[in-house]
Parts: C-alpha cells; structure tokens; sequence
C-alpha cells in the first residue's frame, strides 16, 4: 500500500510543471512588462508552491515575495493583495528576523502595494523601512 502511494505521489509530481520553470516563467513576464500574464503566472506559481508538502520556508516566502511584486506592477488593487504582501513580509520575518536582507524586499513590496491603494499613510512608514526615498506617490 505505501508503494503505491509513492508512486501516485511520483506520478503527480511528474504531472506539474517543475517549480523553477514556473517561477522563471513569472519573473521573465515581469521583466518583459507583460504584468497581467506575470500576475497569474505568480499566482498560480504560489498556489502550487503552498499545495506541496515538501517545500522550504524560503520557497514559500520568495513564491509570496514574487506574487506580491506581480500584482503591484500590474496596478492590481484585490481584495487581497494587501493580505499577500503582509505574508511575504510576515513569512521573512520568520525566517531571518529584522537582518534578513530580503525584508526589504518584502517591506518595499507591501508599501508598493499599499500606495497602488492609495493607503498613503501606511505605504510611507513601510518604504522608510525598506529604505526607500519618502515619495512613494
């Protein structure tokens, strides 16, 4: 019985795309200024990554980290991606605490998305976080 579930397991595995070409595929449409197709590419990138079991922290805060940067590119104002960038941010904090160079990363995502809502008075403080200049408008 437990070979069988290795090999179903195997089976779904061959049956997704590798998560590097996924994650490559999102950051090549960013870079290339397709933001819309980068915003789902990194979307569906990040479902796959939380639907795995055997993925690290890291994986799971970079995967939050690019979704996050897609969707302030695209000028994307969802529901929930002030939820997403707050994540990332606390997925890093996690992991490495208020040294991790990447909190930066994560911090000037957040105030990027947070001044694309027009949240003004929170995407200020988080940009001086990231050391960012203090317009963000």
């Amino acid at each position: 019985m437990r070979s069988v579930a290795i090999v179903l397991g195997a089976l779904a595995c061959l049956a997704r795309p590798a998560l590097a070409e996924t994650d490559l595929q999102a950051r090549r449409l960013i870079r290339e200024g397709a933001y819309a197709r980068a915003e789902r590419a990194a979307r569906a990138y990040l479902a796959d990554v939380e639907s795995r079991t055997a993925v690290t922290e890291v994986e799971r805060a970079d995967a939050l980290d690019l979704a996050t940067e897609a969707v302030w590119r695209n000028w994307s104002v969802s529901p929930d991606s002030f939820d997403l960038a707050q994540r990332a941010l606390e997925a890093r904090r996690r992991l490495a605490g208020s040294n991790d160079p990447e909190l930066a990363t994560s911090l000037f995502n957040l105030a990027r998305v947070a001044a694309r809502r027009e949240d003004h008075a929170r995407a200020r403080p988080l940009g001086a976080d990231a050391g960012l200049r203090p317009t963000l408008d």
